[in-house]
């Protein structure tokens, strides 16, 4: 069954999330060539809708006793989707990131039967995306890696794990020592050992830098980035983006909380 959904997942990342610029820009060139605002706000509203319409459609399956918990992830999640919206969208067909990246997370969970290792895989898959574009797809036309995007894609994560918590699946128990342990942990601390490393060395640069072998930006933005008067957005540096993502991680592990424990159900079989 995880081999199946492994596929699954592998699958979905390659056609469904890497391409996503290119398919974003082909259904806007198909539905409203000449009325991009409109597409913009159509984009929003559907997802909106499809986020409420979920909410309310699980609703039934919510567990009394897990009310307060999974009322409290909800809101929260909205808070940042919002927060994404206003400070870290250029444009709202970017809502698409959420429903994406709640969908991966959805199906990875069914791989791992951690909140946490899932959070973890799913951001750092997130992060994978955006280095794909910045690097391969697009690198002509991305000035900066887009951690804006990783950390949209992240909240996503977090909307797909609340989706999963209200089934009460069977899940590996989070603990801080199981968690510093695990390997997706270890994962992103090496990654951000070889990013320190290579600052260190010069071989990765945060601003332009002809003897960099990689840098995050092409051009240095201020805080707030101005494309046309009713386009202002943040562009989110590596050391926030760090600090970011690792609160999410911890804040979405602890989803396992009051879930069946994975381990005491192998047990109770054995």
């Amino acid at each position: 069954m995880k081999l199946r959904f492994s596929l699954i997942l592998i699958i979905y990342y390659l056609i469904v999330v890497i391409p996503h610029e290119y398919v974003g820009a082909f259904l806007a060139s198909i539905f409203l060539p000449d009325h991009r605002a409109a597409y913009n706000w159509v984009m929003l509203i559907s997802v909106v809708l499809i986020i409420a319409g979920t909410a309310l459609a699980v609703s039934r399956s919510i567990k009394k006793s897990d009310v307060p918990l999974l009322a409290l992830y909800f809101i929260v999640n909205v808070v940042l989707a919002i927060l994404c919206m206003n400070l870290l969208f250029v444009l709202n067909v970017e809502v698409v990131h959420f429903v994406q990246y709640a969908v991966f997370a959805i199906i990875c969970y069914r791989v791992t039967d951690s909140y946490d290792a899932t959070a973890i895989i799913s951001i750092v898959a997130g992060a994978g995306d955006e280095l794909f574009q910045y690097v391969v797809l697009t690198p002509d036309k991305n000035m900066y890696y887009d951690f804006n995007d990783v950390i949209i894609n992240a909240v996503g994560v977090g909307f797909g794990l609340i989706f999963v918590r209200v089934f009460r699946p069977a899940a590996i128990a989070f603990s801080w020592k199981s968690f510093f342990r695990s390997s997706g942990f270890i994962a992103l601390v090496l990654l951000a050992l070889i990013m320190i490393a290579g600052f260190m060395t010069g071989y990765i640069a945060y601003g332009p830098d002809d003897q960099a072998a990689f840098v995050f930006t092409k051009e240095i933005y201020d805080f707030w980035h101005v494309v046309h008067p009713d386009i202002k957005f943040h562009i989110v540096k590596p050391l926030e983006a760090l600090a970011i993502l690792l609160a999410l991680v911890i804040w979405y592990s602890y989803l396992a909380k009051g879930s069946p424990s994975k381990e005491s159900i192998t047990d109770s079989n054995n």
